[in-house]
């Protein structure tokens, strides 16, 4: 015949949770609320991305550099920053920049391109 046994219960004590109330009362009772500066959050487009150009050839940052100045330009545009009309020619000057920092680098220094909207005359 099998015997099933009854797990042993430790019987409880009052005295956990008054010594934990008593700590608790001798810090200077729970956190209370602290006044929160306002915070502003933008939720703004960047107009300044970094092109990672290490290993590619020539035509290859050409490439990335035209692509991420389209956007850099678009998201100015949606950050209201710019005119519809002026992404082309925001484009083409901020590519053109950049092209030509990738031209005066030295080779061995041709790791990533900013390209960025800021300087360029509206």
């Amino acid at each position: 015949m099998t015997q099933t046994r009854t797990p042993l219960r430790r019987p409880r004590s009052a005295v956990a949770p008054l010594a934990i109330a008593a700590a608790l009362l001798s810090m200077g009772g729970l956190a209370q609320a602290q006044e929160v500066d306002s915070v502003s959050v933008s939720s703004a487009r960047p107009t300044t991305l970094k092109v990672r150009i290490a290993g590619l050839d020539y035509g290859e940052v050409r490439q990335a550099v035209r692509t991420t100045a389209r956007t850099v330009c678009r998201n100015a545009v949606t950050n209201h920053e710019l005119e519809f009309f002026d992404i082309g020619s925001c484009a083409h000057k901020a590519g053109a920049r950049a092209l030509r920092a990738y031209d005066s680098a030295q080779p061995d220094r041709r790791l990533a391109l900013n390209i960025s909207t800021e300087g360029l005359a509206r």
